[in-house]
């Protein structure tokens, strides 16, 4: 792959271009030999929702007035955006090798493209949450303009985890190896499955913690109680975002001096 980048341009825009050439080549190729193509973004909070839904009925799961598949699948979907991201950030670099090896380009560019094709699939899965929203007499209104600020933090958390992820794992691969495990086991350390009042109010203090939690919570209040966020699980959040950045960012800018020698 031979990008041209003009001199004259400013960076901010050459920067853009590459994500976006990046973005539509990995889009392209990730879905060119699937039959079911794009349904795959749907497929994975699908199959949960599913399952949870299933297993509701044996764990005595009550989530009120809620009808209990909305209140999973409101969940799966944040949460599958953020796992796809960190996912795809930690593979980012060597995926990219020949570009890295050729081209000098800031290697942010590819934990931000890994970070823009997650967002397409998040899109796809939320029509589905629309749909499912609208089955169910949740009306639209001015509290779904929440929903900008919810997704810019978890798109600016997953992305600092990803730098994070994606500077280790390039070097080791023992950290994409057990990421899967990881994002499993925060699953289920995030009220995704059962709702918040169902945790031990002795463990609280430390399950909120979980800047996943405050997300979750997010969308789940602004989707379908039609009010604004926890700003305290929200604040939690965003403090767990601005500490991964303090962390990921001069890892990640360190090590991608060494990048070309490790792909």
């Amino acid at each position: 792959m031979y990008i041209h980048l003009e001199p004259a341009v400013e960076p901010w825009r050459q920067f853009l271009a590459l994500v976006w050439a990046i973005a539509v080549r990995e889009l392209k190729g990730r879905y060119r030999r699937s039959v079911l193509g794009i349904v795959w973004a749907v497929l994975p909070p699908v199959f949960y929702a599913a399952l949870f839904t299933l297993l509701q009925g044996i764990l005595h799961i009550s989530t009120g007035d809620v009808p209990y598949v909305l209140f999973a699948y409101a969940g799966l979907v944040p949460w599958a955006f953020f796992v796809n991201a960190v996912n795809r950030c930690g593979g980012s670099v060597g995926a990219n090798a020949g570009i890295v090896k050729k081209v000098a380009v800031p290697r942010v560019v590819f934990p931000v493209t890994a970070v823009v094709t997650a967002l397409a699939d998040f899109a796809v899965s939320g029509i589905l949450l629309a749909a499912l929203l609208i089955w169910f007499g949740v009306a639209p209104g001015l509290h779904l303009l929440w929903l900008i600020p919810m997704l810019l933090v978890t798109t600016l958390f997953a992305l600092g985890c990803g730098l994070i992820i994606g500077a280790l794992g390039t070097f080791l691969q023992d950290v994409l190896f057990g990421l899967p495990l990881l994002m499993q086991l925060w699953m289920l350390a995030t009220p995704i499955m059962y709702p918040l009042n169902q945790v031990p109010a002795s463990w609280m203090p430390l399950y909120v913690l979980n800047p996943m939690v405050g997300i979750i919570e997010g969308f789940r209040q602004v989707l379908i109680r039609e009010t604004a966020p926890d700003m305290g699980f929200l604040g939690l959040s965003m403090a767990a975002t601005v500490f991964v950045w303090i962390i990921g960012w001069p890892l990640f800018k360190t090590l991608s001096q060494h990048f070309a020698d490790a792909v």
